[in-house]
């Protein structure tokens, strides 16, 4: 997965964490409620925002040819057994 990817999951992810307490802010008559929840949103977008343009460079990188692909140890660990062994 190249890394613009992971990080729009991820974005989706956090949206989707945010949700219940956008709607709460929302549903509310309450003009700071309302305040909070644009900037809850807006900062968010914001920060993926700042994000995204370095992922798009790796993610570039990425699909250069020479880039070490799959069961080749590059990158960022994610702690995560890939299930392929290098032993022979």
């Amino acid at each position: 997965m190249l890394c613009a990817e992971a990080l729009c999951l991820r974005a989706v992810a956090k949206l989707d964490q945010l949700e219940q307490g956008f709607q709460d802010c929302i549903s509310s008559d309450d003009p700071e409620l309302w305040a909070i929840a644009l900037r809850m949103v807006g900062g968010h977008l914001l920060l993926t925002m700042r994000q995204l343009g370095p992922a798009l460079v790796i993610s570039e990188a990425e699909m250069e040819p020479g880039y070490p692909q799959c069961g080749q140890q590059a990158g960022m660990s994610t702690g995560m057994s890939t299930g392929m062994s290098t032993e022979d």
